[in-house]
């Protein structure tokens, strides 16, 4: 995949998960990209707004940066990556209105989650060495396991 192909791409992820309001997002892709993720979508916070899978409102520009190792992937990989960041526009947040429309778009919510990857609970007695303790596919079954032993000794942190 070339640099030059993510508007195109990112444009069509913007329809898929917004319809024709995709259309009225302006948009610009940063050449230098991020090094620790695939993709962040940056923008005016206070302006991004939906509700339900509706579009109310959205910044004047976004800037999606696109590391270079997101461009070694495979196009269903590329795709999913880039519906997250348009579910973005509207939910800056990975709120739960944000991961109802990301099921709804067949988007993960997470890196790990586009790749495959578990949801592992870990614990710890001292917060600075953990242990894996339970490991899902599904992320809601890791939170709800996650909360269940929160009422009891040590600490627990869902890793992602």
């Amino acid at each position: 995949m070339l640099r030059r192909d993510i508007p195109k791409l990112f444009r069509e992820a913007l329809r898929d998960v917004w319809g024709r309001a995709g259309d009225d997002v302006s948009f610009e892709v940063d050449s230098t990209g991020p090094t620790e993720v695939l993709a962040t979508l940056s923008y005016d916070r206070n302006a991004a707004q939906a509700r339900g899978g509706v579009l109310l409102s959205t910044a004047s520009q976004h800037v999606l940066s696109v590391s270079d190792d997101l461009l070694l992937q495979d196009v269903e990989l590329i795709g999913k990556v880039l519906r997250h960041e348009a579910i973005h526009v509207g939910y800056p947040e990975h709120d739960e209105n944000f991961e109802k429309l990301a099921s709804e778009t067949n988007t993960a919510s997470t890196e790990r989650a586009m790749r495959g990857g578990d949801y592992v609970v870990e614990r710890s007695e001292n917060t600075q060495t953990f242990e894996e303790v339970y490991r899902t596919k599904n992320r809601n079954d890791a939170l709800c396991f996650a909360r269940e032993k929160r009422a009891g000794p040590g600490v627990y942190r869902l890793d992602y």
